[in-house]
């Protein structure tokens, strides 16, 4: 069953690759010897709506792991394809692609528009905490926004936090603990948030306990 499957599998990559002898892929890709045993991975199928980087790195990294040469990632890589990115494949010129680097250029200079914009740390020194907004909200904002920063610097992440933040206790504990990764940054945000948390709810409490010994008097 394994063999069916796998013969299947070499089949319909070597079909879907030669249709009508209009293939993108040049002669020397198409005659090339599919691996024996070479079963390929399920993929997440990109219709060229999504970020055209983010599938080429998923497909990549699973392929990579099979060993699998230059020539087999030109060949698997248009069944990963659908909608508009298969048409897009589909009206490359004949036997113009030679290469797995000629084919991922052409498909991320296609689909780059997808790609999603570089966030800056000026972005990252924008993220205020509104007034009202609670500390745990404020946190959730401002570490979503730093996650789309490459090669965050921590130095910066804290100096952010703390012009950031309404909250002095955060400002200050940033200054004493002085933590030196963006996971100990977080680990004070969340202590802190603790006792934000339990401020605002003393503070909600208050105004019921009035109410009820007015009731009892």
């Amino acid at each position: 069953m394994q063999r069916v499957a796998e013969e299947k599998s070499r089949e319909h990559v070597q079909t879907s690759s030669m249709t009508d002898g209009k293939s993108p892929l040049a002669i020397s890709v198409l005659s090339e010897k599919w691996p024996e045993r070479l079963k390929i991975p399920n993929f997440e199928n990109f219709d060229g709506t999504g970020c055209p980087e983010s599938h080429v790195t998923k497909y990549y990294n699973k392929m990579v792991l099979l060993d699998v040469s230059d020539i087999i990632l030109c060949k698997t890589f248009p069944t990963t394809l659908s909608d508009t990115a298969q048409r897009w494949y589909n009206s490359l010129k004949a036997r113009s692609i030679a290469t797995w680097r000629q084919l991922n250029k052409e498909f991320l200079i296609r689909f780059f528009r997808n790609i999603p914009r570089k966030r800056s740390y000026e972005e990252l020194y924008m993220c205020k905490q509104g007034e009202g907004e609670t500390l745990r909200a404020y946190i959730e904002r401002f570490n979503n926004e730093a996650m789309k920063i490459e090669h965050l610097n921590n130095k910066t992440v804290v100096q952010a936090l703390k012009k950031g933040t309404r909250m002095g206790v955060l400002g200050d504990k940033l200054c004493s603990k002085k933590p030196k990764t963006y996971h100990k940054v977080m680990a004070v945000a969340h202590k802190c948030i603790n006792i934000d948390d339990g401020r605002r709810q003393k503070t909600s409490e208050a105004p019921r306990k009035e109410e009820s010994k007015g009731s009892t008097s």
